[in-house]
């Protein structure tokens, strides 16, 4: 049947991702209506101004003036942080590619159905892309909601939150597709699940020193940094660069491509 496994990766991850849904937009939500007034977004910028210049250049660039705008305030209570906590879902449904299955030994199993091996792949990453797409886009009206009913919010930029929140999709998808791909080629669920850790963890490690240090030579290794692509601080600052867009779907595009290629030709279950 055409389109199968599309399908029903979508009927097993739909509930999955409306969890994450509601959760993370619940997260954003209550950040947004806890603000009581407009004096209150000074007042977050003096408390973040207290903190250690390291911290502040990471978070707001150190912009006292930003940080106390309404874009500013959901730079550093949501957009500063959002993507780590994120990442964890393309992590999750990366292995759900092939990884799970295999460390299951389940695969042999799956593959006996007359279906080619970069069907399987390639649906299923289309599938959780779509997913993941969707997720964003309920976070974003969880938050916009927010915003709606929050009077110290009114003069938000929307295009900009608009821009920094679905500017998530490509750098999730990128995380996806390396998850992905590394089940592929590891064929083990703890080995692929441990790089992708390290991916994740140890891009924003560097781009969050990075960050703080600039000028240095730790400012110039964010280049390695899929969280240097993102940027949600910068994009809800300035506006949407769309080099890094292109960057993070051209990547996303490869791994992808990888991980369907590869697994096409090699031995299941070995």
């Amino acid at each position: 049947m055409p389109w199968a496994v599309f399908r029903e990766t979508l009927r097993r991850g739909w509930r999955t991702m409306l969890w994450w849904s509601i959760g993370i937009g619940l997260i954003s939500l209550l950040n947004i209506v806890i603000l009581p007034d407009v004096d209150a977004l000074r007042e977050t910028a003096e408390i973040m101004e207290a903190l250690p210049p390291v911290i502040m250049q990471a978070f707001g660039g150190g912009d006292l003036e930003f940080m106390a705008t309404p874009e500013g305030y959901l730079a550093v209570q949501f957009f500063s942080f959002i993507l780590v906590v994120l990442a964890v879902y393309p992590v999750i449904t990366g292995l759900n590619v092939t990884a799970n299955d295999e460390d299951r030994g389940m695969m042999d199993v799956v593959m006996s159905a007359p279906l080619a091996r970069w069907r399987l792949v390639a649906e299923k990453l289309l599938a959780y892309g779509l997913l993941t797409a969707v997720m964003i886009t309920l976070i974003f009206l969880l938050t916009w909601g927010g915003v709606l009913i929050t009077p110290a919010l009114a003069g938000l930029n929307i295009g900009r939150m608009a821009e920094a929140t679905f500017h998530l999709i490509p750098a999730l998808w990128l995380v996806l597709a390396f998850t992905a791909c590394l089940g592929v080629i590891l064929r083990r669920r703890g080995r692929a699940l441990g790089m992708a850790a390290v991916f994740v963890v140890g891009s924003y490690s560097i781009d969050f020193i990075g960050s703080a240090a600039t000028g240095s030579a730790a400012e110039s290794l964010r280049v390695i940094s899929f969280y240097r692509y993102y940027d949600g601080v910068s994009v809800i600052r300035d506006g949407l660069n769309p080099a890094n867009v292109v960057i993070l779907l051209a990547l996303t595009a490869v791994l992808g491509a990888v991980a369907v290629w590869r697994f096409r030709y090699r031995e299941i279950g070995v």
